[in-house]
């Protein structure tokens, strides 16, 4: 009896968890929460992206070199708080040697330029 809740919670999970892709950019919510849309674009949290931020860029590449690790690496664990919607949560080890060896991966470049 417990297997049938457990696969019957984690069906409910699966099917009601996912994300809704109308709020997936700001777009949609500016409509009614215009103020905390302005708030937000002109707040550090918006700039703190490797491609708007030259400080923010220059902190991943020094801890790229130090901790010898990827660079999308450390763009995809500080993604999780800067952009929580970030669909990468991890890189696996594969994905880590092929980007340090300058190899595309093109799961975690969409995840890194998505809005």
């Amino acid at each position: 009896m417990k297997r049938v809740a457990a696969i019957f919670l984690v069906s409910v999970l699966t099917l009601y968890g996912s994300t809704n892709l109308k709020f997936l950019t700001a777009d949609t919510c500016k409509n009614c929460h215009a103020w905390v849309v302005k708030g937000w674009k002109s707040s550090w949290h918006a700039k703190s992206h490797y491609t708007k931020d030259p400080l923010y860029r220059s902190v991943l590449e020094y801890m790229a070199k130090k901790t010898h690790s990827p660079l999308e690496s450390l763009q995809i664990r500080c993604a999780q708080c800067h952009n929580p919607r970030t669909s990468v949560k991890k890189m696996s080890d594969d994905e880590q040697f092929a980007a340090k060896f300058g190899m595309g991966v093109e799961r975690v470049e969409k995840a890194l330029d998505a809005p």
